[in-house]
């Protein structure tokens, strides 16, 4: 059997490390993608390796056409680097934030927000196909805030909301080849990036209260979800928005 590959994409901590981890301690070869910080990318590699897992660490910038091309380019020399061909997954994770209602946000701001989210997620998924096998896997992580307002973040919003279309016609064009894309809704995670957000009592209670599992979801948490869409077994869903919030405002 070949051994399975999966790429990553904003693999360097938060969100992208745990799915990262996830899927190597399944046995799966991980590519990690990172665009500056290094010494996590470096880090996560090593914590991989020393759990039996196998991966390596592909740094790229995803936000323009010559980025792009230059982060293929080198996901072509680690597979090859490491006796393999084809991705089998590709979890498109990498993403900013920004919040900032509209009248506060600048155009610097949303250009680069929409360059990363979606400019990014759409030409990097179009090389990727070329490079995966029939059968493979897509899971975009998208947010519970592109169905609902969640604060001042509409530039943010707006490019999770066109990424749950554009999962839906992706997965109609890669139907025949029997790949897999789906768009995972995720609600309000705690991680180190985000403690000084939650560390507002009143602001905890409040998204407590409107959470069916009654707590904040944890990394380990979006990352068995997004195993569960990358595996065989979930072989007869595509083209779907799930919620990964624990109830978030239902």
């Amino acid at each position: 059997m070949q051994e399975r590959v999966a790429l990553v994409t904003g693999a360097s901590g938060g969100l992208g490390a745990a799915i990262a981890s996830r899927l190597a301690a399944g046995a799966t070869f991980v590519l990690l993608h990172y665009r500056v910080d290094s010494m996590k990318g470096a880090a996560l590699e090593r914590q991989i390796r020393d759990a039996g897992g196998r991966c390596a660490i592909v740094a790229g910038d995803i936000r323009t056409g010559a980025g792009i091309a230059a982060f293929l380019s080198e996901i072509d020399k680690a597979l090859s680097a490491n006796g393999l061909e084809k991705l089998d997954v590709l979890v498109d994770n990498a993403g900013i934030g920004g919040f900032a209602t509209v009248e506060e946000t600048s155009e610097s701001m949303f250009d680069d927000i929409c360059s990363t989210n979606l400019k990014g997620t759409f030409f990097l998924t179009q090389g990727a196909l070329k490079r995966m096998r029939d059968g493979g896997r897509i899971v975009v992580t998208s947010s519970g805030a592109s169905k609902r307002a969640s604060g001042p973040m509409a530039a943010y919003a707006m490019t999770k909301a066109a990424l749950n279309t554009f999962v839906v016609y992706l997965a109609q064009e890669v139907g025949p080849r029997q790949i897999t894309c789906n768009a995972l809704g995720v609600g309000p995670v705690e991680t180190a990036a985000s403690a000084a957000f939650f560390g507002d009592e009143s602001r905890r209670r409040d998204i407590l209260s409107h959470t069916a599992l009654h707590r904040l979801a944890t990394p380990d948490d979006i990352a068995k979800a997004v195993a569960l869409f990358a595996s065989a077994e979930s072989g007869w869903i595509t083209g779907q928005y799930v919620e990964v919030s624990g109830g978030y405002r239902l």
